[in-house]
């Protein structure tokens, strides 16, 4: 989790996610922090598509979004061109009641 968020505060999204695979293939379960790091890792290096790759995978295992959670993702689509993407993730966390 350590080495996730220090490439989250360079915006090394690569490496988080490369780190995050070696993680999950040395048979360690990522947790809802691991997720979060991740996603902020992406939304800071504009890797909006793998933030919502890795916001599927997360909830996959069952872990819920919280406002934290959608924040990073609507910041992380703020550099698509589809804005409506951004705008479907706000309808998704109402519809959650988040």
């Amino acid at each position: 989790n350590t080495l996730i968020s220090a490439c989250e505060m360079v915006s090394d999204w690569n490496r988080a996610l490369a780190l995050f695979k070696e993680m999950q293939g040395e048979g360690l379960t990522p947790d809802a922090f691991t997720f979060r790091a991740l996603l902020r890792a992406c939304a800071g290096g504009e890797g909006y598509e793998p933030a919502l790759q890795v916001f599927e995978g997360m909830q996959q295992i069952g872990l819920k979004a919280d406002a934290s959670t959608y924040t990073t993702l609507i910041s992380a689509c703020r550099h698509s061109i589809d804005w409506r993407q951004s705008y479907a993730l706000y309808q998704r966390m109402r519809a959650g009641g988040v």
